[in-house]
C-alpha cells in the first residue's frame, strides 16, 4: 500500500536507533492519533479542489468570508456550494447582465436576462425570464428580486420576472382488434301453397242377416 500522510505512523519515519528504545517507540504510540487526526483534516485546505466534499457549517462559513450578497441559508446544499463555487468569478464582472445571469443560475441553474433594447422597452429596465424553480412560491419571487439587487449597476431596473415550469405529456397510440359474430333476423319467408283436390267415387255393399224371433 502507497504511504501518504494519512497512513503513515510516526514511527515509519523515525531513524532505526530511535526506535530501539521503548520510551521512544511509547511516545510514537501515544501521539499517533492525534498526528492522524491532523492529517485527516488537511484535506480541507485545499477548499476549492474539494468543496464538493466539505460540510455544510463549513460552506455557510465560506460564502460569508467570501461575500456572496445573495446566500441564503435557506437553500439546499448543492446551491449553496454552486454559489460559494462561482462568487469570485462572479464578483470580477458585478454589476453587468451577465452577473445578473450567473448568479441566478448559482441558485436555479437557469435564468436569462433581456436588456430593454432587445424587447423595445424603457431605458435602463430589463426583464428576468425563464427561471424554473422546481415549485413556484412567493419566497421564490423575493429571493430573485434579493440576488438581483446584489449584483445589478445601480442605473438598470428590474421591470419583470418571467418564471416557467417543464410540463410533460404522453401521447399515446393504440390499436384494437375485435371480431364478433353478426346475427341478421328477418322475417320467415312464405311460399305459395298449392292445394291439390280431388272427385273420389265408390260404391259400398253391406250384407246382413235378419232373424226373427217367435213365442
Amino acid at each position: 500500500m502507497d504511504k501518504n500522510v494519512r497512513n503513515t505512523s510516526l514511527s515509519d519515519i523515525m531513524p532505526s536507533n530511535l526506535l530501539e528504545y521503548e520510551p521512544v517507540r511509547a511516545a510514537a504510540r501515544a501521539i499517533a492519533p492525534q498526528l492522524k487526526g491532523i492529517a485527516n483534516t488537511l484535506r480541507l485546505d485545499a477548499i476549492i479542489a474539494h468543496i464538493d466534499e466539505l460540510p455544510e457549517n463549513i460552506i455557510d462559513m465560506l460564502a460569508w468570508q467570501w461575500r456572496v450578497d445573495f446566500y441564503d441559508v435557506e437553500l439546499n446544499l448543492d446551491e449553496k456550494r454552486r454559489a460559494v463555487k462561482q462568487s469570485i468569478a462572479m464578483h470580477r464582472i458585478k454589476g453587468t447582465k451577465r452577473a445578473v445571469m450567473m448568479a441566478l443560475r448559482m441558485v436555479y441553474a437557469s435564468g436569462e436576462v433581456s436588456e430593454w433594447f432587445e424587447y423595445g422597452g424603457r431605458p435602463y429596465y430589463f426583464r428576468i425570464h425563464f427561471v424554473r424553480p422546481a415549485i413556484v412560491r412567493t419566497a421564490d419571487i423575493d429571493r430573485v428580486i434579493r440576488i438581483v439587487d446584489a449584483v445589478k449597476n445601480e442605473r438598470s431596473w428590474l421591470e419583470s420576472i418571467g418564471f416557467s415550469r417543464p410540463v410533460k405529456i404522453g401521447l399515446y397510440h393504440g390499436a384494437a382488434i375485435s371480431t364478433n359474430k353478426v346475427y341478421h333476423i328477418t322475417p320467415p319467408r312464405t311460399k305459395d301453397s298449392v292445394i291439390r283436390s280431388g272427385t273420389y267415387h265408390g260404391t259400398g255393399v253391406s250384407v246382413y242377416k235378419e232373424v226373427i224371433l217367435h213365442e
